[in-house]
């Protein structure tokens, strides 16, 4: 299965690599330009044991790329998962949705066919019904 992630932070890129070591055909895109080289030379940006040794593995396998892309992942994938980042306000908790609805958008540019999207972030209730609105509004697709 190809599954493209958006956003190589602590949840992508561990969801990513797992879900390569099992099989699966991942791209991982970040517009990070630094982090998308580092993880091309088959380091890792953050700490997980044994992370770096699981990442050369998928990495050998060929089941794993990197992007900052994100055209060519959300053609090349059906299943496309957005882990971006969504820091709580210090006083009232709530998260930032802004990399969200941002990736939301920019990922609607590219829709043209059935699409499944994942939110793996920390996101209040009604944030799914919110990024359906924004990629049929900028897609013309009813996901």
């Amino acid at each position: 299965m190809n599954i493209t992630i958006i956003g190589t932070g602590y949840v992508g890129l561990t969801a990513a690599i797992c879900f390569a070591n099992e099989g699966h055909k991942v791209i991982c895109i970040d517009k990070d330009p630094t982090k998308i080289a580092m993880l091309k030379a088959r380091k890792s940006p953050i700490y997980e044991k044994n992370m770096e040794e699981m990442l050369c593995k998928a990495i050998d396998n060929d089941n794993i790329e990197f992007s900052t892309d994100l055209k060519y992942g959300i053609k090349n994938s059906i299943i496309n998962i957005l882990a971006v980042g969504t820091p709580q306000d210090e006083k009232s908790g709530e998260a930032d949705l802004c990399y969200i609805m941002s990736a939301s958008k920019e990922m609607a540019e590219y829709i043209n066919e059935y699409k499944l999207i994942i939110i793996k972030s920390t996101v209040p209730i009604g944030t799914n019904h919110k990024v359906q609105k924004i990629i049929e509004e900028n897609s013309g697709q009813k996901n």
